[in-house]
């Protein structure tokens, strides 16, 4: 059986509002409620990946400040980076936009790279196909909530987006170092991630 493509998942999600299904994601005559289904799965899936899983976090990652003015900017696709002194000699580092501020300094400007824990953002078809089911039922729920209006029942059960949770969760664990230290940036996303998935509505 192949993955669930974007474009399965988002017939999912029209049927749960009973929506006629599209053949394609992209053209100029979408109906309002085919692109409000696209917004929302678009919505769910960076909101899923900036919790950082096995699949999208890298860690120990080079950052090295540009020849022209210094400055250490970040790909479009790093949703979240994490520069500690894990790595690094007393630092105090953040991002700001796509770029990293250095606090204890004032400045945009570094005079060496730096080593950061990242999450990144994943296109659609390099997700494993947990995660995508996960989006997809959180997205059906979430569309059929904000249609004004819509009397249509769930297609999923909140029982259902858990069970999906579950299973990502299971996924996660296996493809993680489970013999990893409690204090290692990674293991302690795992921990800590239950307030954040709680937070995601």
């Amino acid at each position: 059986m192949s993955n669930t493509s974007e474009l399965e998942a988002l017939n999912t999600m029209l049927s749960a509002i009973a929506v006629a299904p599209i053949s394609s994601l992209t053209g100029n005559q979408l109906s309002p409620e085919v692109n409000t289904a696209k917004n929302i799965l678009t919505e769910i899936h960076r909101a899923v990946l900036s919790i950082g899983w096995g699949f999208n976090s890298e860690t120990k990652v080079t950052l090295t400040p540009n020849s022209t003015d210094s400055r250490i900017g970040l790909d479009e696709n790093i949703l979240h980076v994490d520069v500690t002194d894990t790595y690094n000699t007393d630092v105090d580092v953040v991002q700001r936009g796509n770029l990293l501020y250095d606090k204890k300094n004032h400045t945009y400007a570094f005079s060496e790279a730096l080593t950061a824990d990242t999450v990144i953002h994943l296109g659609w078809e390099t997700l494993p196909e947990v995660c995508r089911r996960y989006i997809m039922i959180k997205a059906a729920r979430t569309l059929v909530d904000r249609m004004d209006g819509q009397q249509a029942a769930h297609a999923f059960s909140l029982q259902d987006e858990g069970e999906a949770m579950v299973a990502m969760k299971k996924h996660d664990a296996k493809s993680r170092d489970t013999n990893l230290l409690q204090g290692n940036w990674s293991t302690r996303r795992v921990i800590n991630r239950r307030s954040v998935i709680s937070g995601i509505n």
